[in-house]
């Protein structure tokens, strides 16, 4: 499938933001034998012994102090899935921040454009820094109901930890994007995307516009959006086939 349709999405005339041993012995008593007897009392007791250091050869190796102690003990085949080969696309892929690469509109399998963004907590985000991870990245506005409708998906999805978060606002200037998270209280990162710099690289006719990237590869896109709780399981099952 190439794009997730939901509900109809927010229209946008622009370019969107689109883990020792133990010690044994014995005794022996001898009585008053008499001469021709002392002989076997002697092979007696030698007989005697002999089973008792055969016994002491055949103790349980876990028993036997072992020459290496310290040594660990070999590990199981493979516990986790090996880390994913970075695709040799990731190599020359386009960059919105530089304006480099071709433009077009994108589908599952294609390489997600990097690009760094300014965050309202004051820091820097660059996707590529992630491409070990899984990383949502969701394009809004606080005009557009559907998007707002949305937003508390991503607080959830974000106290998960399942995947990295990143929401990029869509040509809003940076006072009334700050107004609007701190009224609602949203904790996850956040980008301005000011002058749709990063949105020209990711082509959407309509917002919210959500993209999960798994190891720089877009995996799978959504344009609309229904309520939070919807969206949530939606994203989930999306960021969990991933993680397989």
């Amino acid at each position: 499938m190439k794009k997730r349709y939901l509900l109809a999405a927010a229209s946008m005339a622009v370019v969107l933001a689109a883990c020792g041993s133990s010690d044994t012995g014995g005794s022996s008593n001898r009585g008053a034998y008499e001469e021709e007897k002392e002989e076997k009392e002697k092979e007696d007791v030698k007989e005697e012994a002999e089973p008792t250091k055969a016994a002491e050869d055949t103790e349980p190796e876990e028993d036997r102090p072992t020459s290496t102690p310290d040594q660990k003990p070999e590990e199981p085949e493979k516990v986790k899935e090996e880390k994913k080969e970075k695709d040799p696309r990731l190599e020359n892929r386009p960059n919105a921040t530089l304006g480099t690469g071709s433009i077009k509109e994108l589908d599952e399998g294609d390489v997600a454009p990097d690009f760094t963004v300014s965050l309202v907590d004051g820091s820097k985000f660059t996707l590529s820094d992630h491409d070990d991870e899984v990383v949502l990245i969701n394009f809004w506005a606080t005009w557009c109901g559907p998007c707002v409708g949305e937003l508390p998906a991503f607080e959830r999805l974000n106290e998960d930890g399942d995947a990295v978060i990143l929401g990029v606002n869509c040509a809003e200037s940076k006072s009334v994007v700050n107004q609007f998270v701190k009224e609602n209280g949203y904790t996850y990162p956040i980008a301005y995307d000011e002058d749709y710099t990063v949105g020209y690289y990711y082509p959407t006719d309509g917002i919210p516009y959500t993209v999960v990237v798994d190891h720089g590869i877009i995996h799978e896109i959504f344009v609309g959006a229904y309520d939070a709780d919807t969206m949530y399981k939606e994203y989930s099952s999306s960021i969990s086939e991933c993680l397989k």
